[in-house]
């Protein structure tokens, strides 16, 4: 096995939150392989989870390495508290006018998916509404400070047909709230799949409930449907939301309900290949559960040579986007 393959299996090991480091033997040994991996578990949006498992370990690791890993977990931690703080206004003044608004992904998965809130950093504020709200949430924006950016890939889509729309900060650039009103965002690729907000937001829900807004099982197919449809999982981070959620799922047994949704969302496919990864992977037990419930909905050569580490931006920077590219194109097909 090579250097490189070897830094990407112990980011796969040290990307658990709930799973300590046990053998430190597998830790590098020289301070080159120690910055490789900890810019990797950045790049990846799983820092703090490595922060944390590497922590008993700390004198192993070279101190200037352990020091700017320290500076760019804190930078996150900052961005995702200030992230939250503008967040709750925006949905605060959307429920104040009567546009049901909910968070997904970000601060919603670091609340109820994983053991600590910190260790799921937030880049952005997603929020999801009913198209027919469309327009009203982009007034609510634009009056707090915001301005709309290019609507999908170059432009070809209004934000109606496209199905997201980014809203930056006039004053805080590196503020930004993606507005959705379906979570498979281009056409092309809605034809066969579609997620809203009824599909996913629990009956009734306000935000005075004291019901989380989604299920688990709502969770997952976000999380899959994100990474495969959004990402084709080119970072850690969004298999690690599929695994918290798969494990949410199984032991809240939730997977009848998931069943149910993947069913009428059309969304068999993406969640199968993100739950596939997730299993294959991690070797995750949840995953393997729930795909043996779900049935296999990916070929066998799919699963060889796409649902694999190869797929992850930063272990194959020259494979990975032809990968992604055929995993799109799968998914146009089979979803």
């Amino acid at each position: 096995m090579t250097a490189a393959k070897r830094t990407v299996a112990l980011l796969l090991l040290l990307c658990d939150p709930r799973c300590a480091l046990d053998d430190p033997a597998t830790l590098p040994r020289t301070r080159g392989r120690w910055l490789q991996l900890l810019e990797m578990a950045s790049a990846h949006g799983v820092l703090g989870i490595v922060m944390q498992n590497l922590a008993p370990h700390r004198s192993l690791v070279p101190p200037d390495a352990w020091q700017l890993a320290e500076r760019r977990w804190r930078a996150d931690l900052v961005k995702s508290m200030w992230l939250r703080q503008f967040e709750k206004r925006l949905l605060d003044a959307m429920w104040d006018a009567g546009v049901p608004a909910v968070t997904i992904k970000g601060t919603d998965f670091a609340d109820y998916l994983y053991p600590q809130p910190v260790l799921r950093p937030t880049r952005d504020i997603d929020l999801l509404l009913l198209k027919e709200h469309w327009q009203q949430a982009g007034a609510i924006l634009e009056s707090l400070g915001y301005d709309a950016t290019e609507t999908g890939p170059n432009s070809r889509y209004t934000a109606e047909q496209y199905g997201e729309q980014t809203w930056q900060h006039r004053q805080r650039p590196e503020i930004s709230c993606e507005l959705h009103w379906n979570l498979i965002r281009s056409p092309s690729l809605r034809g066969r799949a579609s997620v809203g907000y009824h599909d996913l937001v629990q009956l009734n829900w306000s935000p005075s409930d004291t019901r989380p807004p989604f299920t688990p099982a709502a969770r997952l197919v976000i999380a899959a449907v994100h990474g495969a449809f959004g990402h084709q999982f080119d970072r850690l981070l969004l298999l690690c939301d599929v695994r918290e959620a798969c494990r949410v799922v199984v032991a809240q047994g939730d997977s009848a309900e998931l069943v149910d949704l993947v069913a009428l969302s059309g969304t068999g496919a993406a969640v199968d290949v993100g739950v596939a990864m997730v299993a294959r992977l991690f070797k995750d037990t949840a995953a393997k559960d729930i795909r043996g419930r779900l049935g296999r909905k990916t070929s066998h050569w799919i699963d060889r040579h796409l649902l694999s580490a190869k797929l992850l931006a930063q272990a194959a920077p020259h494979t990975g986007p032809v990968r992604r590219t055929l995993l799109r194109e799968w998914l146009k097909r089979a979803a």
